[in-house]
């Protein structure tokens, strides 16, 4: 496995690891079965890609997966987020877990938040809630150790707020439109 990771190609029903100059097809016993609107993310300290629902034609899928570069491995943790498509996580390097949020349950918007600690998925009831939304982005920010999301779809309009979760709840950060990085 190299430091670019793996990248997963379920919506077309193949895996590949992704070098500097190519792409190989992986052929493996079992695997996902082909859905969109999945979220993947890779975790150094496991050194597994994480892969959690999506959506085949009709359903968001209940499903946990792991990849380490060789094989898909389905797991059945205790607890499990309801079936999700469209949702999105993000790994916080600190305490070593996957963060996901909200998401689609069948055609409704969702705003939970959920950790993976590499055996079961915990629910966190956060006392602050950002609006239920889908397709928003996330990542972790290493120097202020908070996991940061920002927009999303929720109904019925886009949304362009970002919000941080340190881990215990959830915080509004008013952001300036106009300003540039």
């Amino acid at each position: 496995m190299n430091r670019l990771g793996i990248v997963s190609l379920t919506a077309l029903g193949i895996a590949a690891t992704a070098s500097a100059q190519s792409w190989a097809k992986v052929t493996t016993k079992t695997t996902p079965s082909a859905r969109t609107s999945v979220v993947s993310v890779y975790n150094p300290f496991r050194q597994r890609t994480l892969l959690y629902g999506g959506r085949n034609k009709t359903l968001g899928l209940q499903e946990t997966w792991t990849w380490n570069g060789k094989v898909w491995t389905q797991l059945k943790p205790k607890n499990s987020p309801a079936g999700k498509w469209a949702h999105n996580m993000a790994l916080d390097w600190d305490r070593r877990k996957v963060v996901l949020f909200g998401g689609r349950e069948g055609t409704k918007e969702t705003n939970d938040t959920w950790e993976w600690d590499g055996i079961n998925w915990t629910e966190n009831k956060t006392k602050t809630l950002p609006a239920k939304r889908r397709a928003q982005s996330m990542a972790y920010d290493k120097k202020r150790k908070v996991t940061v999301m920002f927009g999303g779809a929720g109904f019925p309009f886009q949304l362009g707020d970002t919000w941080e979760y340190n881990g215990k709840d959830w915080t509004q950060i008013k952001t300036n439109p106009n300003s540039t990085p």
